[in-house]
């Protein structure tokens, strides 16, 4: 079985989580825990709370170090990249004729570092390219074939189911 979140979908979720924390009344654990639940509904045994908390502080962190204005910005443009282009900026297909990048992985192909890697350089991409800046109208919603990750960003979080 196919247990294993493919690493695009980890990044975005870790920088969606970043990014609805700095908006939020809810713990940057707490939220960490709600995506990581929604994740395991789609590949079981994949608990991943932990890593995702890692990744969103790392996130944050870095935004904080460079002195990011526009930290929310920069973390929906990072979701955008990773959700609708492969790692050579191709285009990403989320559905195929025979398959689905949503699929699950036999192995782990994502770490809080890799992922880490990824933000820092992305960062620094943007910085010296604006273009890549996604537009404000954008959100999750607009994926094309996205299923369940089309809803992911506007999920309601209960905070007091936490208690």
């Amino acid at each position: 079985m196919s247990n294993f979140a493919p690493g695009f979908i980890f990044d975005a979720v870790a920088s969606l989580t970043a990014r609805r924390f700095l908006s939020s009344n809810i713990t940057l654990a707490q939220m960490s825990a709600f995506y990581s639940s929604v994740l395991e509904e789609h590949y079981p045994g994949n608990t991943i709370a932990g890593e995702i908390e890692l990744c969103a502080e790392a996130f944050l962190r870095t935004l904080s170090e460079v002195g990011a204005e526009n930290s929310d910005e920069i973390l929906k443009s990072f979701e955008f990249i990773r959700l609708t282009t492969t790692d050579n900026t191709a285009p990403r297909k989320l559905k195929s004729m025979f398959s689905s990048a949503l699929d699950g992985k036999n192995i782990k192909e994502f770490s809080p570092e890799d992922t880490q890697k990824r933000f820092k350089a992305f960062l620094f991409l943007l910085r010296s390219k604006p273009v890549y800046m996604v537009k404000a109208d954008w959100d999750w919603s607009k994926l094309q074939d996205g299923d369940w990750l089309s809803g992911l960003d506007a999920k309601e979080i209960d905070p007091f189911s936490f208690l």
